[in-house]
């Protein structure tokens, strides 16, 4: 803006002329920041800071927050503004998603995290699926939080119950979590909801696979690689599985023809 530096300079001359004046200084600061002057507005708000009383505290350090991580990028001075804040009020959700910012770009990802979460929560209803499984997938790549990561995989769900990229995170939550019947349901759902034939019967067989090595239940076992060879006839895991299979309980004729099969796509 071509009148910025007119204006700045108008405002310190004013500034000199009556210093200690808060209202001054915080007439002052406005134009300072209409000027995007965002450094001198920066040193006069933690003035107005310094002289303002509890009640008027809060939203001028609101304010350093927003200029300090909004223009100026300074996360640490954000980050200790609206600690100040907190200190003395709630803090809002768009306080907390600056917060979050903040803390992220000084590596302080487990506090960044819970004030995602804390914002998100606060939205209630409001808040979509897609941003609670941004957040579970951070919590899972930063923090290697399994338990985190399923809370904010279920609120995920509760919103999009079909939503296939929660499932399948949360699906690898279980199985970490060594939860093996958690892991099926998903693994489940995942194949009723795939439409590709071929990734259905993958699906199928990992949860043929954990019915019989994790749960000890070859009877479900068997009705789900039939279920993955009729999306796939040619899946050969599931081939092989229910060979395995029919080989434990002597069906020598279906081991193989199972085997048969497989062989034959070698």
């Amino acid at each position: 803006d071509d009148a910025a530096p007119e204006a700045i300079a108008s405002a310190e001359q004013a500034l000199r002329l009556a210093r200690g004046q808060r209202s001054m200084v915080r007439e002052v600061r406005r134009v300072f920041e209409r000027a995007r002057a965002w450094e001198r507005a920066r040193d006069l708000l933690r003035e107005e800071i310094e002289a303002a009383t509890r009640a008027e505290a809060p939203a001028l350090l609101r304010r350093l927050a927003r200029i300090a991580w909004d223009e100026l990028r300074d996360a640490a001075l954000a980050c200790d503004a609206l600690e100040a804040v907190e200190a003395s009020e709630p803090l809002r959700v768009d306080d907390r998603e600056r917060f979050a910012a903040a803390l992220a770009e000084l590596g302080r990802h487990s506090e960044s995290l819970a004030q995602r979460e804390k914002a998100l929560s606060e939205v209630g209803d409001l808040a979509t699926a897609a941003s609670w499984l941004a957040l579970a997938r951070d919590t899972m790549q930063l923090l290697d939080d399994p338990g985190r990561t399923r809370e904010a995989c279920n609120r995920a769900l509760a919103r999009e119950p079909h939503l296939t990229e929660a499932l399948e995170l949360r699906a690898g939550v279980h199985a970490r979590l060594c939860e093996p019947a958690r892991e099926l349901e998903d693994v489940l759902e995942l194949a009723e909801l795939e439409a590709s034939p071929v990734a259905a019967a993958a699906w199928f067989t990992r949860g043929a696979e954990l019915a019989r090595n994790r749960l000890g239940d070859e009877a479900r076992a068997g009705a789900l690689f039939r279920a993955a060879l009729k999306r796939d006839a040619n899946h050969l895991p599931a081939l092989l599985g229910a060979g395995e299979l029919a080989l434990a309980r002597g069906d020598w004729a279906e081991a193989e023809r199972s085997h048969g099969l497989a062989t034959a796509l070698l």
